[in-house]
């Protein structure tokens, strides 16, 4: 997988040059410089956004069911010293 850097202008200039390179890996898209947009295939678009291995703690709070679960972690049990810092 190769990946492709092209300026905003060498895009509107020729899309079907961008679209042949996305077809090699992600074309990272540049305005001024600096990085504004990647231009990816629907495949990997599709393996990027699927192809998580564990759920995202901000994907957990809003499943379906998520407040009916049971959470109660243990109390710690910490002391703090009476001496003043010096």
């Amino acid at each position: 997988m190769t990946k492709t850097t092209l300026t905003n202008q060498e895009v509107a200039r020729n899309f079907a040059m961008a679209r042949q390179a996305a077809e090699k890996g992600p074309v990272l898209i540049t305005t001024n410089d600096q990085p504004s947009h990647v231009l990816l295939t629907y495949a990997d678009y599709e393996q990027l956004v699927t192809n998580t291995s564990e759920p995202s703690l901000a994907s957990l709070f809003y499943s379906p069911g998520a407040a009916d679960v049971s959470f109660n972690p243990e109390r710690l049990d910490i002391k703090f010293r009476s001496e003043p810092f010096e």
